[in-house]
């Protein structure tokens, strides 16, 4: 394997002859070896890669000799919630020969001997250029290598890492599949032990997910500092659905972890944490349909408009005495422990050309989280036919028709 000493940067390779920058893209562009590229196009264009399903990205292409043939790439992997960054180098000369690597962690494959090639990138040692996935194949067997050398590398900053890690994989139901791990600057003096864990957990309950489609990802990252690894800052990572459903990134506080609580501790209690959210989500959702469903039936041909999907809101158009007006519930996420906003709107006044006037209940509505929705809303509509309608019309009588 190259070493950080052979290159330079990309495109300045000094066992080559007049090395020449070809491109610089994300995807594949011009000036690519013709042998090289379906190679490189299946690495490019392969399912997400590693637990956190990022796509291998390409940096940039580069030529070792004159006729301009790029045959050297600058590739980022994602791994452990980092980039590898890693170069890619093939002889456009002989492209039917396999490729030589650079690493940016120097004391990874530095001088493998051809066992440990043969052993554990076995796609290298009998390179077929013919094979369509010979690269992608070549490229899975190294991350899975490198981590094996990040795993290697623990026993040789303290105990507690290698404990941990250990301890993780034997005292719970994550397995080394789940986990990525990396040090950090390098794996010969790091200052930082990453370690992103994949928490199986079943979404399928949630509204709105089916049951058999259930890809969303947790990933929960650990980073361990300080002289004895006892500095420890955990961080929760959903996908974008995921983060909506629950509220936003913040909506999930995660558990203390305090340096004398270990990883086989923390990972149930963040799993436990997850699984009590979606519970809470769909007891919410529960709630708010059972509202909804019961002003429907209180007020069936009253009804305008009502959110059907989440359940959100519900519109009436009601009279009292001649005056009609809306009356608007919506519910928060946090329903039933927090009352539904409740808005009358005007059907006659404007505040503008485009906008009815309307009016936020700010005055106290009789309302209990306890009470069943039926008198949730009775209790809701009796206070404002005798409470707030005659204000409300008074009001908006100062506003245009």
């Amino acid at each position: 394997m190259a070493t950080m000493d052979d290159w330079d940067s990309i495109g300045t390779a000094r066992k080559s002859v007049s090395p020449k920058m070809i491109s610089r893209a994300p995807g594949i562009g011009e000036g690519v070896d013709e042998y090289l590229e379906p190679l490189l196009n299946r690495v490019l264009m392969a399912k997400p890669f590693g637990i956190n399903l990022a796509a291998i990205e390409l940096r940039q292409v580069a030529a070792s000799c004159g006729d301009g043939k790029g045959d050297r790439f600058r590739i980022s992997i994602p791994y452990a919630n980092q980039k590898l960054d890693w170069v890619v180098m093939f002889n456009s000369i002989c492209p039917d020969e396999g490729p030589d690597f650079e690493f940016s962690d120097k004391s990874f494959l530095a001088d493998p001997a051809s066992q440990i090639l043969e052993e554990f990138i076995p796609s290298l040692y009998r390179w077929n250029h013919l094979e369509p996935d010979a690269l992608l194949r070549v490229l899975t067997e190294l991350v899975f290598h490198y981590k094996k050398h990040q795993i290697d590398q623990l026993n040789q900053f303290g105990d507690r890492l290698n404990i941990e890690y250990k301890a993780l994989l034997s005292e719970t139901e994550i397995c080394s599949e789940d986990v990525e791990l990396i040090l950090l600057p390098n794996s010969t003096q790091p200052e930082e032990a990453h370690f992103l864990i994949r928490i199986a957990i079943d979404f399928s309950k949630l509204p709105g997910k089916h049951a058999v489609i259930n890809s969303d990802a947790v990933l929960l990252l650990v980073t361990f500092q300080g002289p004895h690894w006892n500095r420890i800052t955990p961080h929760l990572y959903f996908s974008k659905d995921l983060e909506e459903t629950f509220g936003g990134s913040n909506a999930l506080h995660l558990p203390s972890f305090p340096e004398d609580k270990s990883l086989m501790e923390y990972v149930p209690e963040v799993k436990k944490s997850i699984n009590d959210k979606i519970n809470l989500l769909i007891t919410t959702f529960e709630k708010k349909r059972n509202f909804v469903n019961a002003v429907l039936c209180l007020q069936s041909v009253s009804v305008l408009e009502y959110d059907a999907v989440n359940f959100d809101y519900i519109v009436c158009l009601l009279a009292h005495q001649d005056f009609h007006f809306l009356l608007q519930f919506h519910l928060p996420p946090t329903f039933p422990r927090d009352a539904p906003r409740i808005t009358m709107q005007s059907i006659y006044h404007m505040t503008s050309k485009t906008d009815l006037f309307k009016h936020v209940m700010v005055d106290f509505v009789p309302y209990s989280p306890r009470w069943e929705p039926e008198m949730m809303f009775t209790k809701a509509l009796n206070h404002i036919i005798t409470k707030e309608v005659d204000k409300f019309k008074n009001i908006s009588m100062k506003y245009r028709r």
